[in-house]
């Protein structure tokens, strides 16, 4: 099994060999030096339960267009914090002169006004939350290879040891 995760870190495997090693991940007889790489494959199983529900060219366009979520967001937030810093700063002694304009209408109430630009931020942060859901599991990837650099580091010493033993 280490011959086959090492072919496999390599990139040197065939997909039976790579079947070979999720079906054994999946088995749950997984030997203690192996539990390190069994987030990485839990991940990759993980990913195959989602399903396409476009074409894939359809999702290629649509990933394009986050540029476009990029500039509601700023947009959205722009608008909300301009809207609270307007209610923060003007406060006027007569309630009649405080109004917001929103969607063209004149806004006398500041709780509506407020509870608008709430509405508003938390539809970005929702936005944001989701949009932000893939790096979470790419998170995840990174921590379970994390023991993988100290093994290589571990090798690396090993060797030099090894050099300045044979002088």
């Amino acid at each position: 099994m280490n011959d086959l995760l090492e072919k496999y870190f390599k990139g040197e495997t065939s997909l039976a060999e790579e079947q070979v090693l999720k079906n054994y991940f999946l088995s749950g007889q997984i030997s203690a030096e192996h539990e390190l790489y069994k987030a990485l494959f839990d991940t990759f199983e993980d990913e195959k339960q989602y399903k396409l529900t476009a074409p894939l060219k359809m999702v290629a366009d649509k990933q394009s267009s986050g540029k476009h979520i990029w500039i509601k967001t700023v947009s959205y937030s722009g608008i909300a914090a301009a809207l609270i810093l307007a209610l923060w700063v003007v406060k006027p002694a007569k309630q009649s002169d405080t109004f917001a304009i929103i969607s063209g209408k004149k806004i006398e109430s500041p709780e509506y006004a407020q509870k608008y630009a709430e509405a508003k931020i938390t539809k970005v942060n929702n936005m944001l939350r989701s949009s932000m859901k893939p790096m979470r599991s790419l998170s995840t990837v990174r921590k379970g290879l994390e023991p993988l650099r100290k093994i290589s580091e571990t090798k690396e010493k090993i060797e030099e040891i090894k050099n300045k033993v044979q002088f």
